[in-house]
């Protein structure tokens, strides 16, 4: 059994055994384990999870909730319309769907090859940061009454006398909420995607080449389009 997360890194699945004589599952990105044998399947109350923040994949029992797969999806289709980098995640977390938004670069209004460069570097940059970058829980929303389908939503705050989750003191449906508040995670999102300096050009290509976690060829595309963006006239 195996899983390739987001990342495209392959992940092996193993059972094992604890030391009370117990099966116990893990992943590994090792083809062999001496700890355990590949497993062909897991029980129904096993499933494998990737760490929506940084791709890790694990094997977890199932986490119960009243949340469906159908409005996960709701609000995935919700969030991916408004966001231009395709870089929201949305995922069921017990009684919550949690909002994640992959990490950009942030720029700064000052371009020195203009608009086009700007926007094909953006969309290049994209295209790979939004599957190896971190990802960030942002807001989510709570299910409170699935009778009535009613949430309340909360939005994560970074401020470093609170950082927790803090509740925006509303409540509704899924629709009536995602179109109030996602499209201010779209906004901040927009926001960061603004033409860049000279020396954020260079802060980035340094950031590029020093990641490691980066397979060698998307790393590769990445500063290929980065020099040709240094070249251009």
């Amino acid at each position: 059994m195996e899983n390739v997360n987001r990342r495209g890194e392959k992940y092996f699945i193993y059972c094992g055994k604890t030391k009370a004589g117990n099966d116990k599952f893990f992943a590994s990105q090792k083809s062999t384990s001496a700890a355990g044998e590949q497993a062909d399947a897991l029980p129904d109350d096993f499933e494998v999870f990737e760490n929506p923040s940084n791709a890790l994949v694990t094997v977890r029992r199932r986490k119960p909730t009243n949340i469906t797969e159908s409005e996960r999806q709701f609000v995935q289709e919700r969030a991916d319309s408004l966001s231009d980098a395709c870089a929201v995640q949305v995922v069921i977390e017990g009684n919550y769907l949690v909002i994640y938004e992959a990490e950009r670069m942030s720029l700064s209004s000052n371009s020195l090859f203009g608009d086009r460069m700007d926007g094909l570097f953006a969309r290049r940059l994209a295209e790979v940061s939004r599957d190896f970058s971190h990802r960030t829980a942002v807001m989510r929303f709570k299910l409170v009454d699935k009778t009535k389908q009613r949430y309340e939503v909360e939005r994560y705050c970074f401020r470093g006398s609170i950082d927790g989750w803090i509740s925006l003191y509303a409540s509704g449906t899924l629709d009536k909420l995602s179109n109030k508040f996602l499209p201010v995670v779209a906004q901040l999102d927009r926001q960061q995607a603004q033409p860049a300096g000279l020396g954020q050009r260079f802060d980035w290509l340094s950031w590029l080449c020093s990641r490691s976690i980066w397979e060698r060829s998307q790393r590769a595309l990445c500063i290929e389009v980065m020099l040709d963006w240094f070249d251009a006239p």
